[in-house]
């Protein structure tokens, strides 16, 4: 669009500048791509932290409470990250694809449902892709017998039980490599946890009977664990990955659980890999190379322009469909325009200045 194309919309940006805008300092914090999943419908929401959120309403209202109550009693500013989290948000087009993605802000804190989210489709797509080639895989899931000891005794207890169990002789024959994931439950009735470990092998033969008894020496106590082959790949992948983004769901647990599970989870991975599973990628990647991206619109202008104008349509389509997008389709122009406008009147957007730790987030 060229600039004298911009004079039927200037007095649209002279009054909402400032919010289309967003935050001031995230317009020049470093970049990450956010691959986000689409449902196929249009988009209607102007702001994408409100799209996301719209999603997981409540567990993002449980998430909020628990780092609220946290940070009362730490001094922290955790509440705001989360609450910040993905505010300022871009289209962004690959230069040599074509493929349109958002780059977004993120707090990366543990429990929130936005982030977790972005984990959860990155380590699906990771997982799957490995297990299409991987040797008669299989998921293996482990549990412990429920007691009342404290929910940081049992997750320790059952990694080093887990990590005996991988040291094992007679397993390491059978296995030659895995990707675990930690998942929680309580039961409401007898007010026990339930912490257990989701696995996906490979390797050959196992014996089953045998599987039990060696997992009952470790434990002591437990026999209990399941063995299957894996038949749809894909459908795993989901699985374990939405395992290792929510290990528990915070909507499920009263407050105080919430605290607990926090604390108790502090510091300990939720997933990790051995053997020949090692080359899978189970981190997002921060900070790629964007001189691959090229910023095409903010989240904001292309939704406040999405029914009237074409290049925005465009963008959405093409977002939503995982088709190419022409390189010369753009709103950018009109980005760079409010941003000198706002720098015109910066001392009405100093209230909005992030923290200079504030990264932009890939999914």
């Amino acid at each position: 669009m060229r600039l004298p194309a911009l004079f039927p919309f200037l007095n649209l940006l002279a009054g909402t500048a400032k919010k289309l805008r967003g935050n001031a300092d995230f317009m020049n914090a470093s970049f990450n791509v956010h691959t986000q999943e689409t449902t196929g419908k249009t988009l209607k929401f102007v702001s994408y932290q409100a799209r996301l959120r719209s999603r997981c309403s409540t567990e993002w209202l449980a998430a909020l409470t628990l780092y609220r109550h946290l940070d009362e009693d730490e001094g922290r500013h955790r509440t705001w990250d989360m609450e910040n989290c993905r505010t300022s948000a871009w289209f962004v087009r690959h230069i040599e694809t074509g493929r349109v993605s958002v780059v977004a802000n993120h707090c990366s804190l543990r429990w929130c449902p936005l982030c977790a989210q972005a984990r959860s489709n990155y380590i699906r797509h990771s997982v799957s892709d490995w297990l299409q080639h991987a040797d008669y895989p299989k998921f293996l899931t482990l549990t412990v017998k429920h007691s009342n000891n404290s929910l940081v005794d049992q997750v320790t207890r059952l990694y080093d039980d887990f990590r005996r169990l991988r040291r094992s002789t007679s397993f390491k024959k059978s296995v030659t490599g895995g990707v675990w994931f930690f998942q929680l439950c309580r039961n409401t009735q007898q007010g026990q946890w339930h912490p257990h470990l989701h696995c996906v092998i490979t390797g050959g033969f196992i014996n089953l009977k045998e599987l039990k008894a060696l997992w009952q020496k470790i434990t002591t106590d437990s026999h209990v664990l399941k063995l299957q082959t894996i038949i749809d790949p894909e459908r795993v992948a989901s699985e374990i990955a939405r395992y290792a983004a929510r290990p528990a769901n915070l909507k499920n647990f009263a407050p105080k659980y919430g605290v607990e599970l926090y604390k108790a989870m502090h510091g300990k991975r939720l997933c990790g890999k051995w053997g020949l599973f090692t080359k899978v990628s189970l981190s997002v990647q921060r900070n790629p190379d964007m001189g691959e991206w090229k910023k095409i619109g903010s989240w904001n202008i292309v939704m406040e322009y999405a029914k009237t104008n074409l290049a925005a349509k465009k963008i959405i389509a093409a977002y939503e469909s995982g088709e190419p997008l022409d390189a010369d389709v753009s709103l950018q122009d009109v980005d760079d325009f409010i941003d000198s406008y706002g720098e015109y009147e910066s001392d009405k957007l100093t209230v909005e200045r992030s923290p200079p730790e504030k990264t932009l987030y890939d999914n």
